[in-house]
């Protein structure tokens, strides 16, 4: 996972007036106590072409949790229809309905990683759930910060950043565990490219860092920003330097 950073330029579909009429039909459904269920939200618009175009660019073409190349599904970091606190808890409804067609609330996800999240929006305190001045949500959003504050990679591992009294972050651990980031086909992948990059580091006699840099050179050289290398964050925030 890695920072990124969102266009300004809200895509001309989320700003046109079908949005705006999907918009004031939920607003009516819930001011006639009637829930939106997930068919009452638009993909064709919240996931238009030019809203996907512009995520892919945002993201490097990247699902925005566990960083695989991929088509990815758009989707919303807070969930559109029905929330969950916790793992087995109780599913809330309506949830964050205003924000279904909000560019700041859209993603590009992958399916596995889409499929894992779910409902669920775990927050440090519940009872701010949609008084978004005082929320604080414990999955990370990589658009509003730093994943290198939460998690660390050892080789292809991932792991919530400790504190120094050996605490885990709980943003880094609650975005590990709801997402699932270290499931097994996803983590056999980053070792198969951790391994391939620590393969060529050794034949060229070359150090961790001097392997990352030419990494980085190779794709700028390519035409692409660095950031568009699979898994870079692995490669960036590894803590075991070989």
């Amino acid at each position: 996972m890695i920072r990124l950073y969102k266009s300004n330029n809200i895509p001309a579909t989320l700003n046109g007036q079908t949005v705006q009429n999907e918009k004031n039909k939920l607003n009516s459904m819930v001011a006639n106590s009637t829930n939106p269920c997930p068919n009452d939200f638009k993909s064709n618009l919240y996931g238009a072409k030019d809203v996907r175009k512009q995520l892919e660019n945002d993201q490097h073409g990247k699902c925005i949790f566990c960083e695989s190349l991929c088509k990815g599904e758009v989707e919303h970091y807070r969930p559109k229809a029905a929330v969950i606190q916790n793992k087995g808890g109780l599913i809330q409804s309506p949830a964050y309905y205003k924000l279904g067609y909000d560019w700041n609330n859209l993603t590009l996800c992958c399916h596995d990683c889409n499929n894992k999240k779910g409902n669920y929006f775990p927050l440090q305190n519940s009872n701010d759930r949609f008084d978004l001045s005082k929320e604080i949500p414990l999955i990370i959003n990589p658009y509003n910060e730093d994943p290198v504050n939460h998690l660390e990679f050892k080789q292809h591992v991932i792991f919530p950043k400790m504190d120094e009294n050996g605490n885990e972050d709980p943003k880094g651990k609650h975005t590990i565990d709801y997402i699932d980031l270290n499931r097994n086909d996803l983590k056999e992948r980053r070792r198969r490219a951790f391994n391939a990059f620590n393969i060529n580091r050794k034949r060229q006699n070359l150090s961790y860092d001097e392997m990352l840099k030419q990494e980085k050179q190779d794709a700028i050289n390519d035409g692409r920003k660095p950031e568009s290398i699979e898994f870079w964050g692995m490669y960036e925030n590894q803590k075991y330097k070989f």
